[in-house]
């Protein structure tokens, strides 16, 4: 069998296989120098995506491979914990950073996952400081008789707008006819407590309406009845011509 010489050069796969061996070999060489740039960079850098590369990179050290298929599901950046995925199983590691470097704690614990529900708040922002428009308005409502506003809604009041302090202003012609009817039953109830012949009490006659006390007002003021200019009764003469003032008997007989 006749048999190659020795420096007869090598085929075509065999330089093909070593040019491909050298070239993964330079890949990894590369992805080795950017993931200890990352982890360098972990000092000044040190946000969730930078700490869940470097845990990604000591876990693939720890394990000698390149790349883990390790899912890192949470992290706990304030314990410096993380949660991963093994399998069917849910594990917990801590981690420590020294010199820049991610360092793996040895052993893993077990754990569950725990769903809790909050209500939303929003956070509420300091009203805006009231202007002297709006402080003037306040203090013009909580004046106000006829209101119902105290000192105690001022804050409250100072937090609406001038829109809104307006809407709670009372109507002016409104309140003028409020008035009106105030003086008119002050002054029917004032009358009616004055009269001799009315006998009620001044508190029953203020929580009688101003219609009631106008009514009674009207009562008090017919006058009673009079028979001046009707004149006196008519003289009847007598015989011998002289007048009687007493009526003819009619019971008398006839002659």
């Amino acid at each position: 069998m006749e048999q190659r010489p020795a420096h007869q050069p090598r085929g075509l796969v065999a330089n093909t296989l070593d040019w491909l061996q050298q070239r993964e070999a330079a890949v990894v060489a590369r992805f080795k120098q950017w993931r200890q740039r990352e982890e360098a960079a972990l000092v000044s850098n040190q946000t969730d995506v930078d700490i869940r590369q470097a845990l990604y990179s000591a876990l693939a050290r720890e394990l000698g491979v390149d790349a883990t298929m390790i899912l890192i599901e949470a992290l706990d950046m304030a314990s410096q914990t993380f949660t991963f995925s093994q399998g069917e199983r849910l594990m917990q590691r801590s981690w420590t950073l020294e010199d820049g470097q991610i360092a793996l704690t040895d052993g893993a614990t077990d754990v569950q996952r725990q769903t809790t529900y909050l209500p939303v708040t929003q956070q509420q922002e300091d009203p805006p400081m009231p202007t002297e428009a709006v402080k003037a308005r306040v203090t013009a409502l909580i004046t106000n008789t006829q209101t119902k506003w105290t000192e105690s809604d001022r804050p409250q009041l100072e937090a609406m707008s001038e829109a809104q302090l307006a809407n709670l202003e009372p109507d002016a012609a409104a309140l003028a006819a409020m008035e009106a009817l105030a003086t008119r039953k002050a002054a029917a109830v004032a009358a009616l407590s004055a009269n001799t012949w009315c006998r009620l009490s001044e508190s029953t006659l203020k929580s009688m309406s101003l219609q009631e006390l106008e009514d009674l007002t009207a009562m008090g003021e017919q006058q009673s009845a009079s028979y001046a200019g009707q004149g006196l009764p008519a003289l009847r003469s007598q015989d011998g011509g002289e007048e009687s003032w007493q009526p003819k008997s009619i019971l008398a007989k006839k002659e």
